[in-house]
């Protein structure tokens, strides 16, 4: 395998792209690496670096998104507003809802 001492451009590119966009930068970072072991361009630590980035980048937006749908679904169970009751009737060609909500136990009017 012939040496080249140019630094792979896509390997860059993927690298600062993995900071940015997981995804993308992954993609590249990957095509990056198999350039790289064809023909031995400069530039396989970015592209190393770029994949692992962009894996634990991927990871972390997993688990943020993990934790807002557990805590979004504990916060609506925890509300102290919980409806108990709806009705919903047709007048003059209007349609009118009203719903009880326990916390108050009133009637609310939602034109």
């Amino acid at each position: 395998m012939k040496k080249n001492e140019q630094t792979n451009t896509i390997s860059i590119i993927g690298f600062v792209l993995s900071i940015f966009d997981g995804l993308i930068g992954m993609i590249l970072s990957i095509i990056a690496l198999v350039q790289i072991n064809k023909t031995g361009e400069k530039g396989k630590g970015l592209a190393i670096a770029g994949i692992i980035i962009s894996a634990l980048r991927m990871i972390f937006t997993l688990i943020l998104l993990f934790v807002i749908i557990i805590l979004s679904v504990v916060d609506y169970k925890n509300s102290d507003f919980k409806q108990i009751n709806d009705q919903c009737y047709q007048e003059n060609g209007k349609v009118t809802c009203t719903y009880t909500f326990e916390e108050y136990n009133e009637w609310i009017s939602l034109d």
